[in-house]
């Protein structure tokens, strides 16, 4: 055997032991597979239960603070404390009030002693979908401690154990696409997107179907307003491009966010990307359900990665036991 020949299986065996050491350290636990109902409206509902009642929670990824009505608070009978001192608000309402679940779980997933804030107001009944009350909602904060997959095209969620896969938790195959992800300090999952070639700090929008994109910043930074001349009222069609994956002509809706202090730029931002200086738990453009629905995604917060294919809906079930 001459000496090429060693060094050309030597390079093929490290290849082959990297591969399989990549392979084994992305041992993946699934904790949930949940049947998520999708609302006319474009809201993701996933079942949930908190304290022993079974209830819908809507998965809203564009907000950081997990939140309850009022209702499902008397409801569930859940102990409220004060919440003032945090100064929160729900648009320009303060936050006062906040409860602690003993225990919320998602399928397999149990999220015990998690703090949600009460909104503000005297909410209506709780609404009712399949004989469940939808209780409140799940955030991006929320959904950190997890590894999570959007499959919306087959109406799926599920929730792994937290991974450093570097993109093999893929598990599904396909070309994919992935961009880095950042936090605010409310627990807001951000990442950054080119759309229409302006790099802009981005949210999942899992509780409405439109993507929207923030007033202010469409105004400074794309020339678009409600009085562009031919455009549609309040919608344009643009292009959102993550690292290897360019999705066209999706309907960006205005997000009036003139009550807001938050001040659009791109100055001193770790994602080097447009997003909001002066407040927290909002970003300024967020993809909605009904591009959600023509991708699949993955998110891994510890290794501070989301990933993006184009959506598959015969795509093969779920290969890990739990």
């Amino acid at each position: 055997m001459n000496k090429r020949t060693v060094q050309l299986l030597f390079t093929l065996f490290i290849a082959l032991t990297t591969a399989m050491s990549a392979t084994a350290a992305c041992n993946m636990k699934l904790y949930a597979s949940l049947d998520a109902v999708i609302s006319d409206e474009g809201a993701v509902l996933l079942p949930a239960n908190i304290n022993g009642r079974d209830v819908w929670m809507i998965l809203n990824m564009s907000a950081g603070l997990p939140s309850i009505y009022p209702a499902a608070v008397r409801e569930l009978g859940l102990a409220v404390s004060d919440a003032k001192t945090l100064r929160l608000t729900a648009g320009s309402v303060p936050v006062e009030h906040r409860v602690t679940a003993e225990s919320l779980r998602l399928g397999g997933a149990d999220f015990r002693q998690w703090s949600m804030y009460v909104i503000p107001g005297n909410a209506p009944d709780l609404p009712v979908v399949a004989g469940k009350r939808v209780a409140g909602l799940l955030t991006s904060n929320f959904m950190s401690v997890v590894d999570v997959e959007l499959d919306l095209a087959r109406s799926k969620v599920n929730l792994f154990a937290q991974t450093r896969c570097k993109g093999e938790a893929v598990y599904w195959g396909g070309e994919a696409a992935s961009a880095k992800l950042f936090n605010d300090s409310s627990g807001l999952m951000l990442f950054p997107m080119e759309v229409d070639k302006i790099r802009i700090e981005t949210a999942l929008n899992t509780s409405s179907s439109q993507s929207r994109l923030s007033a202010t910043v469409a105004r400074k930074f794309f020339a678009f307003n409600s009085d562009s001349a031919g455009e549609s009222a309040n919608h344009r069609a643009m292009s959102f491009t993550a690292e290897g994956l360019t999705v066209r002509n999706v309907p960006v809706y205005l997000q009036d966010d003139t009550a807001t202090n938050c001040q659009p730029t791109a100055a001193g931002m770790q994602s080097r990307a447009i997003g909001f200086a002066g407040c927290y738990s909002s970003a300024p453009l967020s993809m909605g359900t009904d591009l959600l629905r023509k991708l699949r995604v993955y998110i891994a917060p510890k290794e501070e990665r989301i990933y993006f294919t184009r959506a598959d809906p015969t795509a093969p079930p779920l290969p890990i036991t739990r």
